[in-house]
């Protein structure tokens, strides 16, 4: 190759680089801003701006005794979960529950060691994400709310706890301006609250609903469903301290539900308030921007102190119905 040619290339491969940095540039500036250890993608669509901050619980807790209601609902929740999952017949296994009579009596004839405990033959694996509400708006009357909260996920955690679930929880907070606070719980641990962080701050709830919307788009599963459980209403400072408008919160929850609707992934909230005398529920958010943010009214429930339960089992058959009728 000449000089004049040498020169030319050089200049041309200079020129790409640079052009290649501009447009990797443009990009870094579409996404929001992340901490250095998230691992998720964020959706295509532009969110206010905002950092992820990861808080991991993982050590075991001291469970709280549950109490039969709850423990009934759990169960009758495991039911449900069983009939979404396509659940067909059943295979004989060495260790379990329930014996299966023929195999039994084939045991006591034969007196050779056969497989007589039936277990559920799974049909499609079934993945669920739970969110949960960790804001200061959650310490609502001497922290009532939360503790509703952590009471419904630990039902749900029971239900779920199946060998064809994959289940993750999730809390969400923004304690610092422009931070969104995602504190990862073990599943397993059976109780879901902490007091690192503490309960305190914003609701980020676009920032949690999008992160979890691609951590289930990460993961092969025939059914996915996220479950929000929260007193309803996003609240979000960016990093110079001004407060993201409630308009452009709520299109942003929207954009994403959207977009995970049309990638297969189910999205749901259980919406915790109060009874009023009147007879109506009192929350954070009204039922016209529930509905615009969740797309409409069986995408959402209503949630009280003293009608949890038969809350939680409403929204479940609700939020899953088409797979119960596709079983």
């Amino acid at each position: 190759v000449g000089l004049q040619e040498n020169e030319a290339l050089t200049q041309a491969l200079d020129a790409s680089a640079d052009r290649m940095t501009q447009l990797i540039e443009t990009a870094r500036q579409k996404l929001v801003p992340r901490s250095k250890n998230s691992q998720a993608e964020f959706l295509s669509h532009d969110l206010p701006e905002g950092t992820v901050a990861y808080v991991d619980v993982d050590s075991p807790s001291e469970t709280p005794p549950m109490s039969a209601e709850d423990a009934r609902t759990a169960l009758q929740l495991s039911k449900v979960f069983s009939r979404v999952k396509g659940e067909h017949g059943s295979i004989l296994d060495y260790q379990g529950t329930e014996i299966d009579v023929a195999g039994w009596i084939t045991f006591k004839v034969t007196k050779q060691v056969e497989p007589i405990f039936r277990s559920p033959s799974s049909g499609r694996r079934f993945q669920v994400g739970i969110l949960l509400d960790r804001s200061a708006s959650m310490r609502f009357n001497d922290s009532q709310r939360i503790r509703l909260a952590e009471r419904a996920v630990r039902i749900l955690a029971k239900a779920l706890a199946l060998p064809y679930v994959d289940l993750f929880v999730w809390g969400f907070q923004a304690t610092h301006n422009g931070v969104a606070t995602i504190t990862r719980f073990n599943p397993s641990r059976g109780d879901f609250a902490t007091t690192s962080p503490k309960v305190d701050g914003g609701t980020p709830t676009h920032i949690a609903l999008a992160l979890g919307v691609n951590e289930m788009l990460a993961r092969s599963s025939a059914v996915r469903h996220l479950l929000v459980v929260t007193d309803g209403a996003p609240a979000f400072d960016n990093e110079s301290g001004r407060a993201v408008s409630e308009p452009e919160l709520h299109k942003s929850i929207r954009r994403t539900v959207d977009v995970a609707t049309a990638k297969n992934v189910q999205v749901s909230a259980l919406i915790l308030g109060q009874h009023m005398p009147s007879g109506r529920v009192r929350a954070e958010c009204s039922e016209e921007q529930l509905n615009y943010m969740f797309g409409s009214t069986h995408r959402w429930q209503y949630a009280t102190e003293e009608t949890l339960t038969n809350d939680m089992v409403r929204a479940v058959r609700t939020s899953f119905q088409k797979y119960l009728t596709s079983t």
